[in-house]
Formats: C-alpha cells, sequence, structure tokens
C-alpha cells in the first residue's frame, strides 16, 4: 500500500462540480511505503467515516475510510462482494481537518473509469483546488495529474472520458459572475495538454461554471449558474471547438434568485435520450424538513429529458415526495435509467424520470446516507443508523442491489 503526501497551496472558491474533477499542481510525495514508527505506539483509530464510494460491477468497488480522530484516510479495493478488502493508497491526517455531518475536510474521494484506470482527489479546505492523481493498474500504483494554465485564482473542471482523452476547463476567477474561460485537451491521459481552438461560437464567459461532461470526443456540454438565478447549459459536437447555448425551459414556480440551485451533469444515450436533474436545495431543504408555510412550496427537484442527443431539454417534471437526488453519485445512468433515494427509499425510473417506481423499504432505523449507482440493476448504498450529526459519524453499513433496488444484501465493509 502506498501513502501519499500532500502540500497544498492557496484558496479559492469552489465552483459546484457533479462527476467533474478541479485539479492544480502541486507538491506531491507519492509511493513512499508505510512503516512503523520509532518507539511510540501508534494511536489507535477513531470511528471510520466513508468518505466516498465507487463501483463498477455487483463484486468490484472502491471505498475510503476517513479516521475521525487523525483524519487520515484509507483506499480499499475488493473483486468479490467485500469478502476480501485490499488496502491500496492511504493519506496522512491533518490536524486542522473537522469531521462534519457530509465527511471530513482533507478526505479522498475516488472515480473509477474501468477495472483498472481511476482518478482520485484529495481537497484539504473547502475552495482549495484538489490535488488529482490517477492509476492504471486497478489502485496498486498512482501519479500525479498536471494540468496547465492556472495560478492565482484560476479553478480548474476536469473530465476525462476513457484513460486518454479528458478536458479541463481553466476558470480565470471562480467567485464571478462571468467567466472567461480557457477549455484544454489532452489524447495521452493528462500527460500533455493543449488549448482547443475552434472557428465557432466559444464557450460563454457569463455564468459560474458548474461542471464538464463528454458522451464522446465530440460531444460534450457544461453547466452554468446564471445571476438571475436560472441554470443554463452549452453544448458542443467538435470537441470544444464550438459552444452554442442549450435553453431550460422554467420548472413549475420558476426560478428563485437567492436560491442554492444543483445543477447535475446530464446522462445522454448513443440513441438520443437523456436526462438532467436541477435541484432547488433551499426548497428540498424547507420540504424534506416538513416545514408548513404559508404558500405551497414548487416542486424542489425537475428532471429534464432529451430526445435529440442532449441538443434541447424539455419537459421538466418532479421526482417523488422524500426522494434527495444529492444522496445519488450519477442519480442518471444510460440516459434513460434513474436512482434516487431519501430516508428508507429508494426509487428507480427507466423512462428518463417521467415515472418513478418506489423499491424495497429498509429495515426500521436506517436509511440511505449515500446511492451509487452502475447501470439499471447494479448500485451500491451506504445506509445510517443514527444521527449524522453524531459524534464520529453515525453506524453505517454497505449494501448491493442486482434487481433495480427490489431487494438488497449487506457487503461486508473494509477496516482501518
Amino acid at each position: 500500500m502506498e501513502e501519499l503526501g500532500v502540500a497544498l497551496g492557496g484558496r479559492a472558491r469552489r465552483a459546484l462540480a457533479v462527476m467533474g474533477l478541479a485539479v492544480v499542481g502541486l507538491a506531491l510525495a507519492v509511493g513512499v511505503s508505510l512503516r512503523a514508527g520509532g518507539g511510540r505506539q501508534p494511536a489507535p483509530p477513531g470511528p471510520a467515516v466513508l468518505s466516498s464510494l465507487d463501483w463498477l460491477s455487483a463484486t468490484t468497488g472502491w471505498a475510503v475510510l476517513t479516521d475521525s480522530r487523525s483524519h487520515a484516510s484509507v483506499l480499499f479495493r475488493t473483486t468479490d462482494a467485500g469478502r476480501r478488502w485490499e488496502r491500496q493508497l492511504a493519506t496522512p491526517g491533518d490536524p486542522f481537518s473537522v469531521t462534519t455531518p457530509t465527511g471530513v475536510s482533507g478526505a479522498v474521494t475516488v472515480r473509477f473509469l474501468d477495472a483498472r484506470h481511476g482518478l482520485l482527489s484529495r481537497q484539504q479546505y473547502p475552495g482549495d483546488n484538489p490535488t488529482i492523481l490517477r492509476t492504471g493498474d486497478g489502485g496498486a500504483h498512482w501519479s500525479p495529474i498536471r494540468l496547465p494554465g492556472l495560478g492565482g485564482l484560476r479553478h480548474a473542471l476536469t473530465f476525462f472520458l476513457d484513460p486518454d482523452h479528458g478536458w479541463a476547463l481553466v476558470v480565470d476567477d471562480p467567485g464571478a459572475a462571468v467567466q472567461p474561460v480557457t477549455l484544454y485537451r489532452t489524447a495521452d491521459g493528462g500527460r500533455d495538454w493543449a488549448p482547443v481552438t475552434g472557428a465557432g461560437p466559444a464557450l460563454p464567459a457569463e455564468g459560474m461554471k458548474a461542471w464538464i461532461w463528454f458522451r464522446t470526443r465530440l460531444d460534450g456540454w457544461v453547466g452554468s449558474l446564471e445571476r438571475d438565478g436560472s441554470p443554463s447549459i452549452a453544448v458542443t459536437h467538435d470537441g470544444g471547438g464550438s459552444w452554442r447555448r442549450a435553453a431550460l425551459p422554467e420548472p413549475p414556480g420558476g426560478w428563485n434568485v437567492g436560491h442554492a440551485l444543483v445543477l447535475t451533469p446530464p446522462s445522454v444515450a448513443a440513441g438520443g435520450r437523456g436526462a438532467l436533474v436541477v435541484v432547488d436545495s433551499t426548497r428540498l431543504i424547507a420540504t424534506l424538513g416538513g416545514r408548513s408555510p404559508r404558500t405551497a412550496i414548487a416542486e424542489p427537484v425537475a428532471v429534464y429529458t432529451s430526445r435529440n442527443g442532449g441538443d434541447t431539454w424539455l419537459d421538466p417534471q418532479p421526482v417523488p415526495e422524500g426522494a434527495d437526488p444529492r444522496l445519488s453519485g450519477a442519480v442518471f445512468v444510460g440516459g434513460s435509467n434513474g436512482w434516487l433515494a431519501g430516508g428508507d427509499a429508494a426509487w428507480v425510473s427507466s423512462d428518463a424520470g417521467r415515472t418513478w417506481l418506489r423499491r424495497d423499504q429498509l429495515a426500521a432505523g436506517w436509511s440511505f446516507a449515500a446511492l451509487t449507482p452502475v447501470d439499471g440493476a447494479v448500485a451500491a448504498a451506504e445506509v445510517i443508523s443514527g444521527s449524522p450529526l453524531t459524534l464520529g459519524g453515525p453506524t453505517w453499513r454497505l449494501l448491493v442491489t442486482e434487481d433495480a433496488g427490489g431487494s438488497w444484501r449487506d457487503v461486508p465493509s473494509p477496516r482501518l
């Protein structure tokens, strides 16, 4: 197992990203073997927090556990549905990190493209550019990815389609409502980058950039949040050389200036069917909190659909009451297959969010904390017992379904 040491630089306001990764070239020390210290015995680990979960099949997945006392993190891999877990990478603790209901600052998140190629991100403090590593052997060894064009307040949103092809959207000022950007592209896994140029319209500077996502080497999307409180989408079909806006119709109740919006990257299938989710977190918190305002709260979540490959997005539909899309790592996979969870229930959709089917409930006292879909049938989930505010984190378990949430089975969890 390797140990990762990271020296992180300046602070910058973080632009929201879903399935996007920000990166900056920072001082790294990778590949140092773990070894026992001197005469002092190490302190026993504190309660473990599950800070990241990524699943590729019913049997293969990765989990990152973070020690709630030392804030050190360890990456584990299983290829046999949790019967055995392999320790792959460790990060040192940070005395200034804190545990919150949503995780631990300084924790590690992981995303695998396939069984061998993956990306790992460590963000020391909110607003910092994370450090990004890549692996080509399933997580046994890691090396840093360095991006061009960073410095000052610049911030990068990145996306890798496959182990070789990726894009980096470098934003000049992450906190501004108007953000001039430079788009870079790599064809060798991030070793070399080149600016993307084209004869068509450039990516609009207006709006706070949230993420970049590509379905193929040519077809991509960038999501932004506008100063009037609305989300917007820009689409390219030439690899980023030219862009045009794809309008999002207002959902029932309209957009609200000042509300916290979460705009997720789309899922678009080769046949053209797609889905995209917009969450008004301000409305959602009021709804899930059981408040009874004098006037009805407009639907907090809207699922848009596309039938022409993501060129246009139409027909925003609400999700079932009680569902919280913030728990899902992807929400939609394959353009049409959707997953949602909330409390002790999960819902699935096979028609891009037009209709939802409620699935098997959890045992009494347990609720969903995270959901990681693989396809229309397979998903992994973290479930918790007790309040997320419990000191050191609540009791948690791993579950997997192979029948679209019809039933869930326990997966043995790794241990620090």
